[in-house]
């Protein structure tokens, strides 16, 4: 490893948190077994103009979520999302609780249809 590298290395590692999020860093792959650079970007993970392909700001997203996916597990991210209001929290709270003991208590009757139709074979 060449003196340059170790001075680099150290320079990424003592600069601000601050500054470190908009300069751009050189870093060298120890690997190769040469000093080539590589370069490399740093971004702000808390960038909201990043490219997410799933962002829990959008209000359709959210729903879409909670009655396709998940029910009631997800309503911690409805109350992360910043896009409903106090009360809309609340009403669509109930309204998922409420689809999801539906869908609950629809499986424990197809259960129960299916075992007394088991039981009429025997």
């Amino acid at each position: 490893m060449s003196s340059e590298h170790n001075s680099q290395s150290q320079k990424n590692r003592d600069v601000d948190p601050v500054t470190l999020a908009t300069r751009e860093v050189v870093c060298f792959d120890d690997r190769s077994g040469d000093d080539e650079p590589i370069d490399a970007e740093l971004v702000d993970a808390a960038d909201p103009s990043s490219n997410h392909a799933f962002s829990i700001q959008s209000r359709l997203t959210v729903l879409a979520i909670l009655f396709c996916v998940t029910g009631a597990l997800g309503l911690p991210l409805l109350w992360m999302s910043d896009r409903f209001s106090s009360l809309e929290r609340l009403v669509w709270s109930v309204v998922v609780t409420a689809y999801t003991l539906l869908l609950i208590w629809g499986v424990v009757q197809i259960c129960l249809w299916a075992l007394a139709q088991v039981s009429v074979i025997d």
